[in-house]
């Protein structure tokens, strides 16, 4: 399922309304044993209340309630889904060229994740079978590689970013 089929899905479900004047600022999902993904984790921001809705989309849409941010004075962007031209698929199609071109690692399972900032990005996480991670930031927009690096899983270093 592509990132926009998700938030379509949401726009239509019932509980639409209940994020109403919140914004996207990150989605999040792992792909299953053929490289696809079968649910998403949306988060919308409320800049009034500083508080987060999860939705969860797979072939139902469920809204959970609102939660706090994990730190307060965290900045929270809006993802504007217009800036989204690379699909999903197109950016794990990216980042598996890159990984057989770079690194040479038999992909395990991955994690993909749509961050905002000052461009939106995806942030691909390959777990390879040797439990290495290979991250890889493609921009939303081009699909250019903004970054790319790999560290071993028991190093203590962060997944995501």
């Amino acid at each position: 399922m592509d990132i926009k089929d998700a938030i379509k899905k949401i726009k239509e479900s019932p509980d639409f309304s209940k994020l109403e004047g919140k914004t996207l600022c990150s989605a999040i999902a792992f792909t299953n044993k053929d490289n696809d993904i079968d649910k998403w984790e949306l988060n919308y921001y409320d800049g009034d209340t500083k508080k987060i809705n999860r939705v969860v989309v797979s072939d139902v849409v469920e809204l959970f309630p609102e939660n706090s941010l994990f730190k307060e004075d965290s900045a929270v962007s809006q993802i504007n889904e217009n800036d989204i031209v690379v699909t999903t698929k197109d950016a794990l199609k990216i980042a598996m060229k890159h990984n057989e071109t770079q690194y040479k690692q038999q992909a395990q399972k991955m994690f993909i994740a749509l961050h905002a900032g000052k461009t939106p990005h995806w942030s691909i996480n390959i777990i390879t079978n040797v439990l290495s991670v290979i991250q890889i930031k493609i921009s939303a927009k081009t699909g250019k590689i903004i970054e790319s690096k790999t560290h071993n899983l028991f190093q203590g270093k962060g997944v995501a970013s």
